[in-house]
């Protein structure tokens, strides 16, 4: 399959307003899977984006369509029927409009033949001058020849073999920019500091310690990102106790002198008391 196209006898360039083609990447390769795929010779458009560098004019293709049509080993004829069909499944997205007005691109497969254009191929220019301002015509074939013209009908003339080249997106710039807007835009969520009182979370609000004094052990923070049972503040993970003693099994009364506690500041002392006072709890449930 052809990779890569190469314009034959490309134009040299003497000045530096001299039009210039631009085709993104996406585009192109639709382009090249057409030429390979298609055995007869194939049609197809362009939309077409004109931006000005200084006094230079920038043509950027940047998408193909395919319209119907019937092919031969010679010859890709389209109607205008054909081409009014095109409009209308254009006119269905949701810049239709816009891109059927930009469509300023007319491309076709020379299969084998050379890349010069076919008195039928300036024919089918000539009747693009009836409604259009310029157009560019490109004639490619399968041993990864291409040839572009810009026709400008209005104003008399045409470039012959224009320089163009693929557009490729820059990835390590776009990395660059992609990485100042994540760390500009996205923050790393942090998990929700507080405890349950009468079935309602209530907030941990380290500015105000007295309205949580009587949270206990309940005070919750999972991941260890915020504050211990106290309101004390810490940043280290390795810090991370589990919030609350787990609630013992009854095959478990033998191991809770075994349960950790839940922050540094209480003492293995303390853990025992609450596994004596969990022993008596459920001695007496049964």
């Amino acid at each position: 399959m052809i990779t890569e196209f190469t314009t034959k006898d490309e134009t040299k360039i003497e000045i530096d307003d001299i039009p210039f083609i631009l085709i993104k990447q996406n585009a192109q390769e639709k382009i090249n899977q057409l030429v390979d795929i298609a055995d007869d010779e194939i049609s197809w458009f362009g939309s077409v984006l004109e931006i000005k560098d200084g006094m230079r004019r920038i043509f950027v293709i940047d998408e193909i369509y395919l319209p119907e049509q019937e092919v031969s080993a010679t010859s890709a004829d389209f109607s205008t029927d054909d081409m009014v069909k095109l409009a209308d499944e254009l006119l269905e997205l949701p810049d239709g409009i816009e891109i059927v007005n930009r469509l300023r691109y007319w491309g076709h497969s020379h299969v084998h033949m050379s890349i010069g254009p076919s008195a039928t191929d300036t024919d089918q220019m000539e009747s693009f001058s009836e409604d259009m301002d310029y157009m560019i015509m490109g004639i490619y074939n399968k041993d990864g020849e291409c040839r572009l013209d810009i026709n400008f009908f209005k104003d008399g003339f045409k470039v012959i073999n224009a320089p163009w080249k693929v557009l490729i997106p820059d990835s390590d710039r776009i990395r660059k920019t992609m990485e100042k807007l994540v760390n500009k835009k996205v923050k790393k969520k942090k998990a929700a500091v507080g405890y349950w009182k009468n079935n309602k979370f209530i907030s941990y609000d380290k500015d105000n310690k007295k309205k949580h004094k009587n949270a206990g052990n309940n005070i919750l923070d999972p991941y260890g990102y915020g504050y211990d049972e106290y309101g004390n503040e810490y940043n280290k993970y390795d810090n991370y106790y589990p919030r609350n003693f787990p609630e013992p099994e009854d095959n478990d009364i033998d191991n809770l002198e075994d349960i950790r506690v839940p922050n540094k500041k209480q003492s293995k002392k303390a853990g025992k008391k609450y596994a004596e006072k969990s022993k008596k709890t459920i001695a007496k449930s049964k």
